[in-house]
């Protein structure tokens, strides 16, 4: 049922109500959630209302996104590490509504993310590996979720949960040298050093120094060693799902078929 969203009881939710003030109308779910949201602000309202704005028929995609993007701006303040859900649907409706935000905001939905993983709750939605749900309904990179979450497990929540926390995406370079097995690597020492440098130094100095240790390390080799076909594969191997389909088997047949006739070996 369509129903105009009533202005008088946004007096609370000012950036909300500006929002909204050109919308004429939204379902009665989509309205009463707002409204229910404004009147007692929560973090289980706000994903509440998110859902009914995304199912709501009446509203074209602009003012979905119009009113989702003002309730991230409003409320975003209501999600933190200390609050992260165990239930997969409010992990799944607050990862995606997070996805969008930056900084601290990507951390917590790399909490959130890291919790759908390890506890393969994604199959509740009946997908069968991570990379397809993080594809199909956060909808964002999926080397971007795993950095996200590779921050949270390899850092810890405490570092960046403090006033003076580093700009996680200056330390997204490091993970690879964090979460290497390599015995010899100061891993702690490293963490530590970097946290205070990332608070002061720029993102590009912090790249190369990180380059610089994967390097010395045997992590990676320096970059006019970097062979292109070593690169391609990799990137391949990267792109392969967790579990392999019929077709995907087949597809890699007929690489190795081509690969082989390259070689003489067919």
């Amino acid at each position: 049922m369509a129903k105009k969203f009533d202005m008088n009881k946004m007096m609370r939710g000012k950036s909300l109500s500006d929002a909204a003030d050109n919308i004429e109308n939204m379902t009665e779910e989509t309205a009463e959630s707002l409204e229910d949201l404004l009147a007692e602000p929560r973090k289980d309202k706000v994903t509440k209302a998110v859902v009914a704005i995304r199912r709501d028929a009446l509203l074209p995609d602009a003012d979905k996104k119009t009113l989702i993007d003002a309730l991230r701006a409003q409320f975003s303040g209501l999600f933190n590490l200390k609050n992260c859900p165990d239930d997969y649907e409010s992990l799944k409706h607050e990862s995606i509504f997070l996805s969008e935000l930056t900084q601290v905001s990507f951390l917590l939905l790399g909490q959130r993310l890291m919790k759908i993983r390890d506890n393969e709750l994604y199959r509740i939605d009946g997908y069968d590996d991570f990379k397809t749900f993080v594809t199909e309904e956060v909808k964002i990179a999926r080397s971007t979720a795993y950095n996200y979450i590779d921050l949270v497990s390899v850092f810890g929540v405490q570092t960046f949960g403090r006033a003076n926390a580093p700009d996680p995406s200056k330390l997204i370079p490091l993970l690879p040298l964090l979460k290497s097995k390599n015995e010899n690597i100061p891993v702690d020492k490293i963490k530590s050093q970097f946290v205070k440098e990332a608070q002061n130094h720029s993102a590009r100095d912090i790249k190369e120094k990180a380059q610089e240790l994967k390097v010395k390390y045997g992590l990676a080799k320096e970059p006019e060693e970097v062979d292109r076909l070593e690169r391609a594969f990799n990137s391949l191997v990267s792109a392969l799902p967790d579990k392999l389909t019929a077709s995907d088997k087949k597809k890699i047949r007929k690489y190795i078929d081509h690969l082989n006739s390259l070689l003489g070996n067919k």
